[in-house]
């Protein structure tokens, strides 16, 4: 259930976050940097060439087909919920270890 007024939804939602971040930090440097590629959304949308070139040599292949990336990946506005908004400071201090983590700045 969603109470937009008592923010219990948006609760939920940040104490699950808190809980899959936390598990992540704790837990990453137990896997070996060959059995993942870790990539954020800004580096997609700034380098789309560069960061899906990372994912292929991750994967050890290569397209089929060259794709010109710069015209399909772009960065959209954000827009967030009102809840989202309003609570967008406490979220961030939240999640600040998971931001730092990322190299995410204020």
């Amino acid at each position: 259930m969603y109470f937009p007024r008592l923010n219990i939804g948006l609760n939920k939602v940040l104490q699950q976050s808190i809980k899959s971040t936390s598990y992540f930090i704790d837990n990453i440097e137990q896997l070996p940097e060959t059995t993942y590629v870790s990539i954020r959304f800004e580096d997609l949308c700034t380098h789309p060439k560069a960061t899906l070139d990372k994912i292929f040599r991750f994967l050890q292949t290569t397209p089929v087909t060259p794709i010109e990336y710069d015209s399909l990946i772009q960065k959209r506005p954000t827009r967030l919920m009102p809840t989202v908004a309003k609570n967008q400071q406490r979220i961030a201090q939240k999640l600040a270890p998971y931001f730092e983590l990322q190299n995410y700045s204020g």
